[in-house]
Formats: C-alpha cells, structure tokens, sequence
C-alpha cells in the first residue's frame, strides 16, 4: 500500500514524538531499575545528560533498596502526568491515521498508480510492520503507565504496603514509607533522622531539628541526639575547652586514672602530673598512709599515751619512749608514788594492793552535786577518768539549772594524789545553745586520757531534726585551764536526721583525744533500729574537731533490729581497733563488730569489720547489751553476756585476747568467765565491762545485793584472767534501790583509783545520783597509819 508524501510524513512525525516521549519514560524507569541494582538498563552513564542533575528531595523509594532516586530531573516528575496523556494522544492519531489510510486504498489505486506513473515522490509503506510497531509501543505504553502511575490493578496506590495493601507511617513526616505491593512499610529516612518512625536523630545530628553536629576534636564527642546541643563532650577522661586537658584525678599524656592516695594525700595530677600521692605533713608511702607520729611533752610511745610519773618522777617520753618513769630521790615504784621505806599501798605489787583492798575494804568517797536536786540522775551513762586519776567526770541529763531536761556534766579535779576528790568543788558544764529536753549526757561521758578533752552527747537534741542528736566537745590547752573557759565545739552527723539519737550509748576517745565515737541509736538513714557508728578522727591536737574527717559505719551484713552501737564502742588508745555492739543481732543472740586497720593513715571506712559472737552462746543471751572495752593498747576485747540458757547463772564476761597485733580477734577462740559463787542475782549481763590501760585488771558490776564490783586481776597483759580468782568491792553505804555501779567503773592508768556512781542516790533529793571514788594509792598497810603510812 502506498501512501501520500505528505500524510506519511504526518505519521512519521506522530511516530518520532511518540519515541521521543517514550525515551524520556524508559529513561526515568531505567532510574528505578538501576536503584534496584538492576543492570537491565545497562550503565547509568548511558541516560540523557537531563537526568544526571540531581535535587534535594528524595523522589523515590524503591522496593528492597534504601537508596533514593536522587537522580531523577525534576521537570520530568512534574510533567510525568501530562506525557503519559501525550503518549496516549499520538496513539490515538497514529491508529485514526492508520484505520483512515486502510480504508483508502483501494479507491485511490487509480489516482496512486497515476501519481506514480507521473513521477510523484511516493513511498511504499507497510502497514503490517506499522501496525504491529504500534501494537509494541501500546504495549510497552501501559507498561510504563503501570509502573509510573500505579494504575495496574495488582499494585498498591501510594502510601500503602504489602499484600493487603496496609497504609503506611507518616513517618513522622521526616521520611518515606517503603510502600507498593513488594513495599516491606518501614520508614526510609531523610538524612539527619532515625528510628522506625524517624522520630529520632541519626548519630552525629543534635537537637528537635536534627542538625548536624560540627567536627570535634580529638578526646571529644558531639552531644547528638534529640536531647543533645550539639556540642562537643570531652571524653576519655579530658576537660577543659579544647579537652586538651585532664580532670581531676587523672594524670599524663593519656589522661590515666591516679592510685588512690587516701585521706592524708593528694596526687599529682593533670597533663604535666605523674600521678604519684603528694602527702599531707606527717604522712609518707605510695598512699599516704604511713603516718610519722610526732608525740608532744609528757606524751609516750605509738599511741603518743600521757606518761603516769606523777609530780615525782619524769617520763621517757616521745613516740620512741615507753614511758618509764624516772623517780626523784626517796621515790619509787612505777609511777614514783611510793616514798621508799613507807608502807603505802602503792608501794607494794598491784595483786597484793587489791588484796589489801579487799581485806581493808576502804570506804569510798561520795561525791555530789553542790547544786543537785531530784531526778538530777548524776552518774546516769557512767563516769570517767584521766590517766593520770587527777580529772574526774560525770554527767547530770536530768539536771535543770539552764532549763528543763537541758543536761549537765560535772567536772572534779585536784592537784595531786595526794588530794581528795571530795575537798574538790566540781565545775559545772552546760550547752551554752542548749534546750529543754536535750537530755545531755544521758549516754556518758568520755575524756582524753591526759584529760584535756571531755566530749559528751545530746541524744535529743533536734539541731538535725527531732531527737536527731548532737556531741559536745571541750578542749583545753593543759590541765591548769578550766573547761569552763572553754567554748564547746557541736558536732552532728552531716546525714542524720530527726529520731537518729545520734550519741545514745556512750562515747569513746582514743587516748592521745584524737579521734571520737558515738552511736546512732535509730540511723534512720538505712533501716530502723539497724543503728550505726559515728567517727571523727583528725591528726593533730590543734585541729578542731569540726575540721576532723568524719564517717558513718555500719555493719555491711546488719539487718534491721540488730541494733548496732546500742550498748556503746570502744577505741584502743592508739585509735587501731574500734568496737561496737549489736545485742539484738540473731534473736538477741548478740554480736560485736570489730574495725581493725594497720596505720592510722587508713580510714574505717575502707575496713571490712570482723564479726564476733559467743560460740556456746543462744539466743537471748544479749551479748553485748551493756557495750563492750577495748583494751588500751588493742589486744584484748571484753563483753558481757547474760548467759540466759546456760548453766551460768547469773551471766558470764566473754574476753578475746590476741597474741600480736598482727592478728585478727576473728581467730581468737574466746575465754567465758563467770564468778565462782555466781548466782542468777549477779547478772553480769547487765553490767558495763571496763579493762585497765596495762590490761592487768578487769571489772564488771554485779547486780547481787546492793551491787558490787566483781574484779579480775593478772600479773601482765599476757596473763590470764581465766586462772585469776575474781572478788567483789562495794560500797557498805549504799542501799540496793540506789543501783550501785550499774554504768560501769573506770580505772587510772596504774589502777589506784576507781571511780563508778549511784544514779539513784538520794543525797540532794530523790534519784538525784552521787559519784563513788576509791583512791587505794592515799591508803596504808594493814597495821600502819599517817600521811607517809610510816606510823
């Protein structure tokens, strides 16, 4: 079939626009296709140059992939629409032309043949190919209208995923939902988000908008992420602006972790530092914990102990003398208190001076309150004594001279041995800031050895809280200073709060004053009546006690009830081992804890304790209900037990004795001593047990009759106490109402002067107490009499 020049070249001009258009669709799904990572198209270089400008906005997901066709040309997607509608057009022209021309031929044969036999630039053209060619390009047309436009039956429109076709996230309107049948419907991301909804920051972009974090140097990080600000975070232990530099306690080029120099050091840290520990005055070692002890005058040995040489004799004094006593002429005896050729007591061997003294059973000094009155209860929570016997102490809690339940304690203090205690008028001491119902001292009294510092607690009182406590501290600066010149320092436990009754159960000083301990009865801190021990520990007498470093211990196994420190602690004299009590511990079966540390250079708090208990013991004995003493210088630990399932009648004392300082009282087998005569009416249990500073002589009150002291004796600390025949002192004055020695006694530091109270003796008005003191050292032999016992 022939047909005209001019319609044929109509049809190839419709054919060309329809190819053309065509090459731009084949073009743009080719774009999808290679997204894919298909190579159907071949090489993406091979597209028209119109393609390759890329656009800022992501133009398609596609199935499988998260690559975005980035690449495709922008007017092409917006005129996608209006070229398959041209495509469709030229489609529609090209078959009217072809139906039109077909229906021709055969009456324009003539006319053709006449045309051709004239010479007119005709072509021959073959419809089959043509229509075939069209029928292809239809083909491939709704192809690509499918692909493009979404309009085959078996795709999902926009939005939509899956086999159900599922609407899509919105993605938080910060990405494109995988969406078509093949689409899986997770969230593709713009850059910058993440997450599966991309409400979040991808790393590296900060902040609502997600914007990208700058460049940090080295040793920093960039605070990313929605909460993040985008700045840049030193990291690998580096500070400063540029992280160019250490924090503190870190050391070197690379910024590492400095030794742990302790409480008495510092190390040496920063990019310039070697991290070695620079120690405070006194202190040495990798970790400042090697203290160089430096004694002052009249001061002895490691534990720096006031020397005993009294005002005839000088002491070898110093951390390295061991305070012996060199006696002036005519004088003798350890302390150089006994006139050569008299017939002192202190003349003779302490055994036999308490044997003297049970056979003399001298009469022992009352002491009261000047000023007392009913219910004054002097003597409640015990007395306490300087080493040298010369200072005498006891509380008053219920003595009302500034106000109501205030508290007091009062102060005795004499010149000499020679003196009596009772031609002494006391000093008075109150909290200046005090108020009714502090109860002061109704948990005791403890003071320095060489009686320089007297501390006693406020268990009620409410500077942290109702009944949350207080410890008062008075220091003077030699014995020829009265307290009452001073002003007390008022210590509190930095984390209590109200019901601790920080100080219920007695204090404890070491002997050098030191370091100080009391008890939180409640430490409501952790669990209720789990109770805790308070510390204050400084280095040097001229530091206050406010200054001194402080911690809270606890039993690391304690449960709530145990009750630890209810009964009171005790300190050794070099401030080396601290005990404390949990009577309620096992079913009031009863345990002591005991810190045990090297050097004073290391805290109790990085001491684990060691817990101690009563191998035979049961429950309800009440180990430890009245407290516990440890001896001065650290060997020796003694307890009271009521013994309340045991044949022993009327309670037993429980003693643990090391053999060096090196060892642990966890690996003493412990000695149970009873008096041989007991009975139920002894109950030692109840009794607050005392140990001598020579360990030589051991007390605890019975509660038989009208209560007297059972005392144990040795002839030295390696002794032992279990082959001593014990025997009981007592006042023949007193009545049993007035509860004789129930708060313990106390010993000087060559055990001639003992000192307990009555806390309800009646002398100044019902309960008003009374203080008894037994001064063996002004006695006489049996048979011999005058001031020099020389008559």
């Amino acid at each position: 079939m022939a047909i005209s020049t001019g319609r044929q070249s109509n049809i190839i001009t419709s054919v060309g626009r329809l190819l053309g258009l065509y090459a731009h669709l084949a073009a743009f799904i080719c774009m999808i296709e290679i997204a894919k990572g298909s190579d159907r198209c071949g090489n993406s270089a091979d597209l028209p140059v119109q393609f390759s400008r890329a656009i800022k906005v992501p133009a398609l997901y596609v199935a499988g992939s998260s690559v975005s066709v980035e690449n495709v040309h922008d007017e092409r997607i917006a005129t996608l629409e209006q070229d398959m509608e041209r495509l469709d057009f030229e489609m529609q022209q090209l078959k009217n032309n072809s139906i039109a021309v077909s229906q021709t031929s055969s009456a324009d044969g003539e006319a053709t043949s006449a045309s051709t036999a004239t010479g007119t630039d005709n072509a021959n053209f073959d419809f089959t190919t043509f229509n075939a060619t069209l029928e292809s390009i239809q083909h491939e047309l709704d192809t690509i209208k499918s692909k493009c436009s979404g309009s085959n039956t078996d795709a999902c429109d926009r939005g939509f995923y899956g086999e159900n076709c599922t609407a899509c996230s919105t993605c938080s309107s910060r990405g494109i939902c995988h969406d078509g049948r093949a689409g899986s419907g997770r969230c593709l991301c713009f850059p910058g988000y993440a997450g599966s909804e991309c409400d979040g920051c991808a790393p590296l972009y900060f902040g609502p908008a997600c914007s990208a974090c700058p460049v940090c140097g080295i040793n920093s990080v960039c605070r990313d992420g929605l909460d993040g600000n985008g700045t840049c975070e030193c990291i690998n232990n580096h500070t400063g602006p540029s992280c160019s530099d250490c924090l503190a306690g870190y050391f070197g080029a690379s910024c590492s972790a400095c030794p742990d120099c302790g409480t008495r050091g510092v190390c040496a840290d920063g990019k310039s530092g070697n991290g070695s520990c620079e120690c405070d005055e006194g202190f040495g070692g990798s970790d400042c914990t090697d203290y160089t002890l430096v004694c002052e005058p009249g001061y002895f040995g490691s534990s720096c102990l006031p020397c005993t040489c009294g005002e005839h004799g000088s002491c070898w004094d110093g951390a390295t003398g061991n305070g012996t006593c060199q006696c002036e002429s005519g004088w003798e005896g350890k302390s150089c208190d006994c006139l050569s050729g008299s017939h002192m007591v202190s003349c003779i061997a302490l055994s036999s001076a308490w044997e003297g003294m049970q056979s003399l059973n001298p009469t022992a000094v009352k002491l009261l309150d000047p000023d007392g009155s009913e219910y004054d209860y002097l003597g409640y929570g015990g007395v306490s004594l300087s080493a040298d016997g010369l200072t005498l102490t006891a509380t008053s809690y219920g003595d009302d001279d500034r106000c109501p339940l205030c508290g007091a304690v009062l102060v005795w203090q004499r010149s000499s041995t020679s003196s009596s205690f009772v031609d002494v008028l006391p000093v008075k001491l109150v909290d200046p800031n005090g108020r009714s119902w502090d109860a002061m001292g109704v948990g005791g009294v403890a003071l320095s050895a060489d009686g320089l510092i007297l501390a006693v607690p406020s268990p009620d009182a409410d500077d942290m809280g109702a009944s949350s406590g207080t410890v008062l501290v008075w220091q003077r600066s030699s014995t020829s200073a009265p307290f009452s010149d001073v002003t007390p320092t008022k210590l509190m436990d930095p984390g209590g709060v109200g019901g601790d009754e920080a100080g219920y159960a007695g204090p404890s000083l070491s002997a050098n004053g030191l370091i100080l301990v009391v008890t939180s009865k409640y430490d409501r801190s952790s669990y209720y009546y789990k109770g805790a021990v308070l510390v204050w520990e400084r280095m040097s007498l001229s530091t206050s006690f406010f200054e001194a470093d402080f911690v809270k211990l606890t039993d690391p196994n304690g449960v709530e009830g145990d009750s630890l420190g209810h009964g009171g602690t005790s300190i050794s004299g070099s401030g080396l081992v601290l005990a404390a009590t949990s009577w309620r511990y096992d079913n009031q079966r009863g345990a002591v804890l005991v810190w045990q540390r090297s050097k004073i250079g290391i805290s109790f708090s990085r001491v684990a304790p060691v817990k101690l208990v009563d191998p035979t013991g049961v429950i309800q004995d009440n180990l430890g209900f009245r407290g516990c003493s440890v001896s001065l210088d650290g060997m020796t630990l003694v307890v009271t037990s009521s013994d309340s399932q045991s044949e022993v009648q009327g309670g037993s004392v429980i003693l643990w004795q090391r053999s060096n300082s090196d060892s642990s009282f966890a690996d003493v087998t412990p000695v149970k001593l009873s008096h041989p005569d007991d009975t139920a009416e002894d109950d030692l249990g109840l009794g607050v047990p005392y140990i001598s500073a020579d360990s030589t002589a051991l007390a605890v009150i019975s509660s038989q009759g009208n209560g007297s002291l059972i005392v144990w004796t040795r002839a030295s600390s390696e002794g032992s106490f279990a082959e001593a025949a014990p025997f009981r002192v007592s006042d023949p004055n007193t009545t049993e109402e007035e509860m004789f020695g129930k708060d313990g006694a106390v010993f000087s530091a060559n055990n001639m002067v003992i000192a307990t109270s009555s806390r309800n003796y009646n002398g100044m008005g019902s309960k008003s107490g009374a203080v008894l003191v037994w001064d063996i050292a002004n006695d006489c032999e049996e048979g011999w009499s005058g001031v020099m016992c020389d008559e």
